[in-house]
């Protein structure tokens, strides 16, 4: 043991230390912590283990030589006779229990600033951890504020389409594919469990939208003289290009009757915006 001067100033509680045994007994071993001169007793009843019998597995592990990590609970000082020494005990369940405190401490504060910074709309890149047939996808975020937490996206929220078509959607994902979401819902549960929504449809949607304002600005600038695909009950169904439809309603027709534009097949119209489905709204020109 060290004199009182030598390890005061080394040794203090709450301290995490590194050290080696160099001593075994019934009730614990003895441990030279690293750095000092100081040795301490780990207990038996402070070692690892959720039971009293893996507490006992532990201590016979133990070999002189071995390194083990601590937290310092008790610095006492000792006087025998006319010296004084430290009496210094040492505790592997302490130290878990303050990572686990510190880690614990670490997510709340996170998720704090994930509930006042995270935003609806946010775009994220998430990667792929469970699939659960007929709810959807969990994943973990990659990037942003929330890298590295856990959220959800539905398979309501996974693609456009039927549900059987979302359902075989879901049904594709791997674990450990990327994806491409939006935030939908940032909050708490009724437990106080953080949850984080995400929308893989609502990027699809967004960039659909960029593309059919793109065709929207292309095609306002002229009169184009589109197909007739069908008739329906909003209007006649028109062609503008590979994938690209545009509703054209009976309001627009501008005195021509319907009829007469389906014995065409033709008509020539102008662009003139995007209806709430998406689709683009042309006028007989």
């Amino acid at each position: 043991m060290a004199d009182r001067k030598s390890t005061a100033n080394t040794v203090a509680k709450e301290t995490v230390a590194s050290g080696k045994v160099t001593g075994l007994a019934i009730y614990g071993v003895f441990v030279a912590l690293e750095g000092t001169n100081v040795r301490g007793l780990l207990p038996v009843h402070q070692m690892s283990g959720d039971t009293e019998a893996a507490k006992q597995a532990r201590l016979k592990s133990l070999k002189v030589g071995d390194s083990v990590e601590v937290l310092v609970t008790k610095v006492e000082e000792v006087t025998e006779g006319k010296k004084s020494r430290l009496r210094v005990t040492l505790s592997e369940r302490a130290l878990a229990g303050k990572r686990a405190r510190e880690a614990r401490e670490a997510r709340e504060a996170l998720e704090e600033r994930v509930l006042s910074g995270l935003t609806l709309g946010t775009q994220v890149v998430a990667s792929v951890s469970e699939v659960r047939e007929g709810l959807g996808a969990f994943v973990t975020i990659g990037d942003g504020i929330a890298a590295g937490l856990r959220a959800l996206v539905h398979v309501a929220e996974l693609c456009e389409g039927s549900r059987e078509q979302r359902d075989a959607a879901l049904k594709a994902l791997k674990a450990g594919e990327s994806l491409d979401a939006e935030v939908i819902k940032v909050g708490r549960n009724d437990r106080g469990h953080l949850e984080i929504g995400l929308s893989a449809k609502a990027v699809t949607q967004r960039e659909k939208a960029a593309e059919m304002a793109e065709v929207v600005d292309r095609l306002k600038a002229g009169a184009p003289t589109l197909s007739v695909v069908r008739s329906s009950a909003e209007g006649l169904v028109l062609k503008v290009s590979d994938g690209v439809f545009a509703i054209l309603p009976d309001a627009n027709l501008n005195g021509t009757r319907r009829e007469s534009i389906l014995k065409t097949k033709r008509v020539k119209v102008r662009i003139v915006g995007v209806d709430g489905k998406g689709r683009l709204v042309a006028a007989k020109a």
